[in-house]
């Protein structure tokens, strides 16, 4: 059709100047400006303008984890137990090697796949020093458990069975309880070779319930003191 094609041939064409192409790219680096301005404004506003973590939970934190101290100061087992005790604490399966380093943690409540994991990983990495773990007594551990600890524990694992208890000597304590406060650390403090048949004199933990996030470092200073200093 030439009255189509007249049509056509005579219409404009689109044509975009080198101004309207820097315009527009003015455009477009000034919205990802303004946009990555606004989004650092609002995280910004959303961190400072709450109330900040140590004003919310600290104090309430603290009130449950810290013992009240008493005004002389908090008193040692040995005084306390009015004898001169010591750490007569001893592993059930393994032994330290005091010249390795170590690695401490509370295993009490792990399923299997949780300890084999940790193990082998850390294993895995390299680290040939001593991996020391407090659990529960071995007639309650998982199916399996008490197996892969007695396997590891001739190449460097040290264990620690029913170190940590309740008030309720029944009740076994789980890792999900870190914050409760009625919490004590059974044959920790004795005498050394005080029985006749020369075995060690234990004591009952004589100090108040405390948290589990505190006693476990307990648990990791007497641990410690099997290794050399340096």
């Amino acid at each position: 059709n030439p009255f189509r094609q007249y049509r056509k041939e005579s219409m404009p064409k689109p044509h975009l100047s080198r101004w309207s192409i820097a315009f527009l790219l003015v455009l477009v680096v000034a919205y990802v400006i303004l946009s990555s301005i606004y989004v650092d404004t609002l995280v910004g506003s959303i961190i400072f303008t709450r109330n900040h973590v140590t004003e919310m939970d600290l104090d309430d934190h603290l009130r449950h984890l810290l013992p009240q101290i008493p005004p002389g100061g908090i008193p040692s087992p040995s005084d306390i137990l009015l004898v001169n005790a010591s750490t007569v604490l001893k592993p059930t399966l393994g032994a330290h090697r005091p010249d390795q380093d170590a690695i401490f943690a509370i295993g009490d409540g792990l399923a299997l796949k949780d300890f084999a994991l940790f193990i082998v990983t850390l294993r895995s990495t390299g680290f040939e020093g001593d991996i020391v773990f407090s659990t529960w007594p071995r007639d309650s551990l998982p199916s399996g458990v008490f197996e892969v600890l007695e396997h590891y524990s001739k190449v460097g694992l040290v264990v620690y069975e029913n170190a940590i208890i309740a008030d309720n000597e029944d009740q076994l304590m789980r890792l999900d309880e870190v914050n409760r406060t009625n919490v004590w650390l059974r044959g920790l403090y004795g005498q050394s070779s005080q029985t006749d048949d020369g075995t060690d004199e234990v004591y009952l933990d004589p100090r108040p319930a405390r948290s589990l996030g505190i006693a476990r470092f307990e648990l990791f200073w007497a641990w410690s003191k099997n290794n050399k200093t340096q």
